[in-house]
């Protein structure tokens, strides 16, 4: 649960003030796979951490994924 709750996509998410939807729309990928990525059920695809890392301004590497 630990993990789940320091999670880099949750931290990086929690310091703009974006809740989970907002992140998923501005990363372009579904709410349902947004919330399985930060809850580390499933694995982001490359394109899927690639929108997720522009969407946050970071690189890829720093996403923890």
């Amino acid at each position: 649960m630990t993990d789940q709750l320091h999670h880099p996509l949750k931290v990086q998410r929690f310091l703009r003030g974006w809740t989970q939807e907002t992140l998923a729309r501005k990363a372009r990928i579904t709410l349902w796979r947004m919330n399985r990525i930060e809850c580390r059920q499933i694995q982001p695809t490359p394109k899927e951490a690639a929108q997720l890392a522009r969407a946050l301004e970071m690189p890829v590497s720093e996403l923890g994924l």
